[in-house]
C-alpha cells in the first residue's frame, strides 16, 4: 500500500541522478515546487542546461557518489542503469530518505503521482500496487477535466478570508467562458450577475447570462 501525502520541499534540497530526458521533466516540478535542486550526472540534457543558466538548478559533472545524499531531503534516482538507480534508491533507504527509483517505482520509498492544479487545490493519483504512469494520467485527466468544466463543487468548507473574482463577459459568444472562469464559479461561495453580463439568446431558446 501506498500512502499520498502532500511534501513541502520549498527551500529543501533534491538530489537528481542522471542528467536525461526523464530526470530533466521531473526536475521542472521540482523547481517549480520551490526545491534546491542538484542534479549529478556525467552527461547533462539540454533542459538542464538551461535550467542551470537560469540559476534554478546545480549541476554536478560525475557520477553520483553515496556522499552526494549526504544533506538531502529528497532524492531521484533516473539515470539510465537500472541496477545503479537499485543502488541509489538502497542509499536513500540507507539514510532515511525518500527516494524515486525511475526504474522500477516499487524499489523506491517514494512515488511521483500524476497532478493537477486548480486554483487552490491541486489533485494527485498514483498507483498503490504496480506502477501504471498511463493508468494513473489518464484517471488525472478525467478528473481534471470535470473540474475545469465547473462540474465539481469545489467551495470551501472552512471560513477563510474572502475575495472577490471577476469574471468578464464580452462582446463574444455568450455560450463561451474561460477554464478559470468556470473554476472561479465552482468555488464561489455566491455569485453575482448585473445588467452588463451576456444576455443573449441561446441556440435552445434559453438566455445565458
Amino acid at each position: 500500500m501506498t500512502a499520498l501525502f502532500g511534501l513541502d520541499l520549498r527551500g529543501r534540497r533534491v538530489v537528481v541522478a542522471g542528467g536525461g530526458s526523464v530526470s530533466a521533466r521531473r526536475v521542472r516540478r521540482f523547481v517549480s515546487e520551490g526545491a534546491l535542486v542538484t542534479v549529478v550526472a556525467p552527461r547533462i540534457d539540454d533542459d538542464l542546461e538551461r535550467h542551470a543558466l537560469h540559476g534554478d538548478v546545480t549541476l554536478v559533472r560525475r557520477g553520483i557518489e553515496p556522499a552526494d545524499l549526504d544533506d538531502a531531503w529528497f532524492v531521484l534516482a533516473a539515470t539510465d542503469d537500472k541496477a545503479l538507480n537499485d543502488q541509489i534508491a538502497r542509499w536513500a533507504s540507507e539514510r532515511r530518505l525518500w527516494c524515486i527509483d525511475a526504474s522500477d517505482a516499487s524499489k523506491g520509498s517514494a512515488r511521483q503521482a500524476a497532478v493537477s492544479r486548480h486554483g487552490e487545490v491541486t489533485i494527485g493519483v498514483l498507483s498503490t500496487g504496480a506502477p501504471d504512469p498511463g493508468r494513473i494520467r489518464k484517471v488525472r485527466d478525467q478528473i481534471a477535466a470535470r473540474l475545469d468544466a465547473g462540474d465539481l463543487d469545489m467551495r470551501r468548507e472552512r471560513a477563510g478570508a474572502g475575495r472577490v473574482i471577476l469574471v468578464g463577459s464580452g462582446p463574444g459568444d455568450p455560450g463561451l467562458i474561460t477554464v478559470r472562469g468556470r473554476q472561479a464559479l465552482a468555488e464561489a461561495d455566491a455569485v453575482v450577475t448585473d445588467r452588463l453580463g451576456a444576455t443573449e439568446p441561446a441556440g435552445d431558446g434559453a438566455v445565458r447570462r
